[in-house]
């Protein structure tokens, strides 16, 4: 055995990000009020189960308009997530996620 093989592989999350992006993408509906011209953004936390089901979903930042903070809300609760991967130890995984409308990252 060589020196490197008592390391651990880290489990492949490839799949299940792919998944789980195309999942609230396909289920965040954007409010009438963004084609308003209303923009902001909203940050989530959440936490996804061995098997895929959402606990513990929270508003760490409002965009400052309720049907915003709905619709990124609604694009978790919405989502149907893959389970973690079974070479992932821990029972659960606490996410956050931004929702950005009609602004970049850095606001």
């Amino acid at each position: 055995m060589g020196p490197c093989s008592s390391i651990r592989k880290a489990p492949d999350f490839t799949v299940w990000i792919n998944h789980f992006k195309n999942e609230v993408y396909r289920n965040w509906l954007m409010p009438q009020a963004v084609l308003l011209g209303i923009r902001g953004h909203v940050d989530l936390e959440f936490t996804v189960e061995r098997d895929g089901s959402v606990t513990n979903l929270r508003l760490l930042k409002s965009a400052g308009n309720p049907a915003l903070d709905k619709a990124a809300a609604n694009a978790i609760i919405a989502s149907r997530f893959m389970a973690l991967p079974s070479d992932f130890a821990p029972p659960q995984v606490t996410m956050q996620v931004s929702f950005f409308y009609g602004e970049g990252p850095q606001g």
